[in-house]
This record gives C-alpha cells, sequence and structure tokens, in this order.
C-alpha cells in the first residue's frame, strides 16, 4: 500500500480500476471508480469484508452530474440548496443506470479533492474501514488494504447524515445533522407535488 499526497497519482489508480482511501468532508472514504472498474463491487467488499448485497453510495462531482444517474428532478432544488455537503442522499436510480440496487445514495462532498476524484465519473463513497469498525477520520486511522492512501484532511470527522428522498426518512445522524429539520421541512412540501 502506497501513502501520499499526488491526487494525479489517485485518479491513475482509480483508471488503472484500483481501490484508494480518500479524505472527504465527513470521513476518509474508498474510492472505486464504477466506470473504469468492471468488479467495483466485488473489489469494495473483500476490501471491507462486507456482505456483497450491502448497498453503497457514490460521490459525485456536481449535482448536475448526479441527475444523470437518477430519477428524482422533483429533487433538484433540494440537492442544489444542500450538495456539497455532508449528506448521503438516497434515490432512485435512472433507468439506464446500470446498478445492482434500485435506489442509490449520491453523496457531492465539499471537498475539493474528492469533487475532483469524481470528475471523470463516480467513485465509491463507503468509509475507509472494516465492516462494522470505526471510521477513519485521519490517514493513519485506514485500516483496509487499498492500492493508495491519499493523505488530506476531513472536514467534519463524522460520517456523512443519510436521507432517503424517496421514503422520507432519515437513516443516520451524523454531520450537518443541524440542518436535518429544514431539508424533511422541504422533502415534505416536495412529497405533495
Amino acid at each position: 500500500m502506497i501513502v501520499g499526497t499526488s491526487l494525479k497519482f489517485a485518479l491513475n489508480v482509480l483508471k488503472e480500476g484500483g481501490a484508494i482511501a480518500y479524505p472527504t468532508d465527513t470521513v476518509y472514504g474508498i474510492g472505486i471508480s464504477i466506470s473504469y472498474s468492471e468488479n467495483w463491487l466485488e473489489k469494495l467488499s473483500q476490501i471491507k469484508r462486507r456482505p456483497v448485497d450491502k448497498p453503497v453510495s457514490l460521490a459525485f462531482s456536481s449535482v448536475k452530474s448526479v441527475m444523470d444517474f437518477v430519477e428524482g428532478d422533483r429533487f433538484a432544488e433540494l440537492l442544489n440548496k444542500f450538495l456539497p455537503g455532508p449528506y448521503t442522499f438516497i434515490m432512485r436510480k435512472s433507468e439506464d443506470f446500470d446498478f445492482p440496487w434500485e435506489k442509490v445514495g449520491v453523496r457531492v462532498p465539499e471537498h475539493e479533492t474528492a469533487i475532483k476524484l469524481a470528475e471523470s465519473g463516480p467513485v465509491t463513497s463507503t468509509s475507509a474501514n472494516l465492516h462494522k469498525k470505526k471510521e477513519a477520520v485521519v490517514w493513519r486511522e485506514v485500516n483496509v488494504d487499498v492500492d493508495y492512501i491519499l493523505v488530506g484532511k476531513c472536514t467534519h470527522g463524522a460520517p456523512s447524515t443519510v436521507i432517503d428522498l424517496e421514503d422520507g426518512k432519515v437513516i443516520r445522524m451524523g454531520a450537518g445533522r443541524e440542518k436535518v429539520k429544514e431539508i424533511m421541512e422541504i422533502l415534505d412540501s416536495v412529497a405533495h407535488i
């Protein structure tokens, strides 16, 4: 495993189908490009030592790029208001998006490095830790076997808040919890459209 500060090297690892650990606005994530790695799901499950059927969230470079992969124009205003930010929003995937689940957790981290990593397509955004173990907030806490650890700072130091926009439910309170009430109020008004 290589540790360093080269964004270019991290991008090359992704483009070769490899796995990296990278800083986000919340905690360190495991990044595998779903565009460049045919077996990204199996690879991610092996790295985290978790079941292959456990859903995965993806990091995107912008809300505009998210909208290419999901159904949910009705949520665009909400996404534009709170992303980039420390949230994972679960949405129904678009019909033509080849993804193993009907819904996908989408993130646009408020972190320049994470956004640059996702500019060439969605990158997995699950925390860089073994299944059911503590999340890594600094690179030295990363305890998974990846090809490259990109050294950087995680802003919040807590996992993202996860909200299922389709079901209108908070799945996990985390970073950004102070805006959850506002998000749920907007979501409630969107649900009645």
